[in-house]
């Protein structure tokens, strides 16, 4: 009886676990990057010790939750397995405002995850105020505007797999991380141009600070943590308190 509790919840766990994504670190919702200097990326590697993020890229975003819009492609070929960083010359950008945001992709997963929204300030530091509000995850308001590169010419086109039929949504699993202003759930199918629009996700939590295949419609419970202000939620927590859980449950069947 005990051994077949314990193989029970091994298996449930070994599954949760198995739903480990990739978790943006930085930046957050109070870094400032200037044009013309460095831009930094970080972020904790997919535990789950699969090749789902092997092969991820990361794109710099703008726009509301629910109509998020790609503006280039920054970084490609980043391995999500393991922790990593990425920096690079931060673009010139129209307006300077704390209205962007990096999502990340992966050919081997129709998930996808964000960091919560960072200003990207004028060379000399000038910026403005996000010019649109929209309601966060706990009713608050998190700012939020549409940006663009101040040449259009140097855009990225959005990684091929996001428009790969075999990464929709039908089938794969719901993103687990929160949007940009407080990391929630992704647009399928990101734009595959410059400043073209990703579809958005349903009921995304709104974005306030700091995410391949076309990303999934986010599920209720995701959506329920959008707000995108901290960075993405630490979706590698939750399979170990789910594990916990169940064994707990196991136990007090047992007494």
């Amino acid at each position: 009886m005990l051994s077949t509790v314990f193989a029970a919840v091994l298996a449930s766990s070994a599954i949760l676990l198995s739903n480990a994504e990739v978790a943006p670190n930085a930046p957050g919702p109070n870094d400032v990057f200037n044009e013309g200097t460095k831009c930094h990326i970080s972020w904790a590697g997919d535990s789950a010790g699969t090749d789902a993020w092997k092969d991820m890229a990361i794109e710099l975003m703008t726009g509301a939750n629910e109509k998020m819009v790609h503006i280039t492609t920054v970084a490609t070929k980043q391995d999500g397995t393991k922790d990593g960083v990425f920096d690079y010359d931060c673009p010139e950008v129209t307006p300077n405002s704390k209205i962007y945001f990096y999502q990340f992709t992966s050919g081997g997963t129709p998930n996808v995850t964000w960091t919560t929204r960072f200003l990207l300030a004028g060379a000399d530091g000038s910026s403005t105020p996000p010019t649109e509000t929209e309601k966060g995850a706990n009713g608050e308001d998190v700012g939020y505007g549409t940006g663009a590169l101040k040449d259009p010419s140097t855009a990225v086109a959005a990684p091929t797999f996001n428009n790969d039929p075999s990464n929709s949504a039908s089938g794969g699993s719901s993103n687990s991380a929160v949007l940009p202003g407080s990391s929630s759930s992704a647009p399928s199918n990101p734009a595959s141009a410059s400043n073209s629009q990703s579809s958005a996700p349903s009921r995304p939590s709104s974005p306030s600070g700091s995410g391949s295949g076309s990303s999934p419609s986010p599920s209720a419970s995701n959506n329920a943590a959008a707000a995108l202000g901290p960075m993405a939620s630490n979706v590698h927590v939750l399979p170990f308190v789910a594990a916990l859980t169940a064994c707990a449950a196991a136990f007090t069947i047992l007494l």
